[in-house]
């Protein structure tokens, strides 16, 4: 019985420059313990070796860097400092900076005594790493997260974000398999090189230093996108911060922990907002930060008292620019002379009855400049006006809509007056949406469409979190009404070809993407990045629209534009696969090879690359190597079973290749290529029967290609006339 391989790593033989961020006290301790009298060692790069301060000047410091670094070997640079090599995987290499060692300790050291030291950590940093790192992934373990985020101290900045990608898939190899794609979409992701830590059960960390919980906010949904984007469909993030109120200035050895606590509590509430969301635990913890906070019942009660008896007013909702409203209300409120007010947690309602919102715009306007020609601009107001009755809203709905229009009027400065419309929903979806509440976002874009329903802006923003929520339909049909309107609108363009290609209708998408590179360059657009975007979608469309020529040059293009970006290596797999359909062997493998460096577990470039090496004879062994990973892999694909069985034929091992075969001829698509196979199999193993029943089964089956019957033909042929 074929025994399947347990996806599993337990060895590293390569170091990254995250993980001198991670182990850089382990490993500093590494080099102490080794080198006698040696107080300290720091891990830098070029530009932070340069620019340290020390006696040597930019220019001399630079000489020795790049003298350790060509020749590998460490050196003295003083009476007092080492200076070793660290060669890194996929970055620019380091430099272990050994300083305040004994001069006679230094001028007893031989080369090759260095030497061997530098190999020795290079093996023991590598000792750590392998210890800390989770096998299936290959990321680095729960335990390493627990004790760096419990040896906190007041000088670090942090914030923990954690991901959930659940797998729909049953098996244990599939479950396995689907958390080895997390891992390495997730690897692809983290363009920062942010530590990345595997927590169990499809659970992920990231570990994010000295950022405000904006940027948090903005990697989680940039996170959702993408793998989103990657065919996953379901992904949550939670995230936390060690906060000031909650650290009175300064972390303690609990406070990681907690942080860990809290990202984890905003990871459940991310997961009940829909398939794709994310939550950060200060919006949970201090709701009151929320812009759109709800008013209190009191405020709202007495509200509600005094409009009891009124079919027709309107609100205006008052907010001091500059001061809190209690600093201001023995002043404010006698301007409001005998209209009803009421003092909220944030500033001032005032009702008018039998007026418009127009009408008690201009009437605001009128109350701020008296005020501030009174008091001065110290004691501007900005407000926020929506009328009753206005559609379908409430009274009470009301209120929210003030808190909008003044949410509104943030992008026009302080002493704004606003009244209530679609723009005003347009916004308050917007923060809905960068809050990670997907479908708080969708009512309100929906919200704003029934007052304007033409709103280019928010049938763009509509159909964007359609496409986030995985609502695909729903996001065409939106991202249409856009071009129906502006047939050149480049995001809507761009949208549309996204969603094709989610289908699978790859030429539509084609079609879409480059109209849409035409309304970008008619626009003049300076955001490089969308264009870039845009050309890795167009290349990746033409390639499974089988235009593969077209394909290669997008993607080539593009490949050559991301010199600095760490992803720039997804699309090798589609460029060398390309060149393999265009039978440009040599292409192939170059290709194939970069995409094997980026992603080593990339089945179908295994699978190719096994095929392309027998045909080319680079080597039986590594060809055979190669297929059967690709199987270990993805053991159910009968295409990948097919070129193993060719290559085991090729090798002599014929019973090998008639088990394999034995599993192709279960699919139909494969079904007349393993035949063939099976002749070529029974013929090596001179079973002449079973090679003539094969090769029949070719010669009169139906919906055979007239190749694989011309080349059974020969065959029967060959038998017949007693040539084999």
């Amino acid at each position: 019985m074929h025994l399947e391989t347990i996806p599993l790593t337990t060895h590293h033989d390569s170091l990254t420059i995250t993980d001198f961020v991670v182990f850089s006290s382990s490993y500093s301790e590494i080099v102490c313990n080794e080198i006698p009298t040696a107080q300290s060692v720091q891990f830098l790069t070029g530009p932070s070796f340069y620019s340290m301060p020390s006696s040597m000047d930019e220019k001399e410091r630079k000489k020795w860097f790049d003298r350790v670094q060509e020749e590998k070997v460490p050196e003295a640079i003083n009476e007092q400092s080492l200076l070793f090599p660290v060669p890194l995987k996929g970055s620019d290499p380091l430099v272990a900076f050994v300083k305040d060692v004994d001069p006679t300790v230094i001028r007893r050291m031989s080369s090759d005594w260095l030497s061997e030291r530098a190999s020795y950590f290079i093996e023991q940093f590598l000792k750590v790493k392998n210890s800390r790192l989770e096998p299936v992934t290959n990321l680095y373990n729960s335990n390493l997260l627990s004790e760096i985020l419990s040896e906190a101290d007041e000088k670090w900045k942090y914030q923990v974000v954690i991901s959930e990608i659940r797998p729909q898939a049953r098996l244990p190899k599939d479950v396995l398999n689907h958390v080895r794609r997390a891992a390495r979409s997730l690897i692809e992701f983290n363009r920062f090189g942010f530590p990345l830590f595997y927590l169990g059960h499809s659970v992920f960390g990231y570990l994010i230093p000295h950022k405000d919980s904006d940027f948090s906010k903005s990697f989680c949904l940039s996170l959702i996108t993408f793998m989103k984007n990657k065919g996953f469909k379901r992904i949550h993030c939670g995230s936390s911060r060690a906060l000031e109120e909650n650290t009175n200035g300064s972390a303690s050895p609990q406070t990681g922990l907690i942080v860990l606590d809290q990202a984890w509590t905003a990871l459940h509430a991310a997961c009940r907002r829909g398939p794709f969301a994310f939550c950060d635990y200060e919006v949970l913890a201090y709701p009151d930060h929320f812009p759109l906070n709800r008013f209190s019942r009191s405020t709202v009660s007495k509200l509600q008292r005094r409009w009891k008896t009124s079919s027709r007013h309107a609100l205006i909702y008052f907010v001091p620019d500059y001061q809190k409203p209690m600093q201001m209300a023995d002043v404010v409120v006698r301007f409001f002379g005998q209209h009803n007010y009421v003092m909220s947690e944030g500033g001032f309602f005032v009702i008018r009855r039998n007026s418009s919102a127009e009408e008690a715009k201009q009437w605001a306007h009128t109350i701020i400049n008296k005020l501030t020609e009174e008091r001065g601009d110290g004691f501007s107001l900005s407000a926020g006006v929506s009328e009753y009755p206005f559609r379908r809203y409430s009274k009470t709905e009301i209120i929210r809509n003030c808190q909008k229009a003044i949410l509104h009027g943030e992008f026009f400065g302080y002493k704004s007056v606003v009244v209530f419309d679609a723009v005003s929903l347009n916004i308050s979806g917007d923060i809905y949406f960068g809050e990670g509440d997907l479908s708080g976002a969708v009512r309100e874009y929906r919200l704003g469409l029934d007052l304007d329903p033409d709103n280019i802006n928010l049938l763009n923003s509509l159909g964007v979190t359609y496409a986030l929520m995985n609502r695909t339909a729903e996001a065409q049909q939106t991202f249409q009404k856009v071009l129906d309107q502006e047939p050149g609108n480049f995001m809507a363009l761009y949208n549309r070809g996204l969603g094709e290609q989610a289908y699978g209708n790859h030429g539509k998408a084609v079609h879409y993407y480059l109209r849409a590179v035409d309304a970008y360059q008619n626009e003049d657009s300076e955001d490089q990045n969308v264009l870039n975007d845009l050309s890795f979608q167009l290349g990746t469309a033409y390639f499974y629209n089988e235009e593969y020529g077209k394909s290669i040059e997008w993607l080539e293009k593009w490949y050559d534009e991301q010199v600095e970006t760490r992803g720039r290596g997804k699309c090798c797999r589609a460029i060398g696969i390309s060149y393999f359909k265009l039978l440009k062997p040599f292409e192939a493998m170059t290709w194939l090879q970069r995409a094997l460096a980026f992603d080593e577990d990339d089945a179908e470039a295994l699978s190719i690359l096994g095929e392309l090496y027998l045909v080319e004879k680079e080597g039986n062994d590594i060809a055979l190597k190669l297929m059967e990973k690709s199987l270990e892999l993805d053991s159910s694909n009968r295409q990948f079973m097919l070129r193993l069985a060719r290559g085991l034929n090729v090798c002599g091992r014929y019973d090998e290749a008639v088990t394999v075969l034995k599993n192709c001829i279960k699919s139909s698509k494969y079904r007349p290529a393993a035949w063939f196979e099976l002749s070529v199999s029974y013929k090596g193993l001179k079973k002449y029967t079973k090679v003539r029943y094969y090769l029949k089964k070719l010669i009169d089956g139906e919906h055979i290609s007239m190749d694989l019957k011309t080349k059974a033909s020969l065959s029967y042929s060959e038998i017949a006339a007693g040539l084999i």
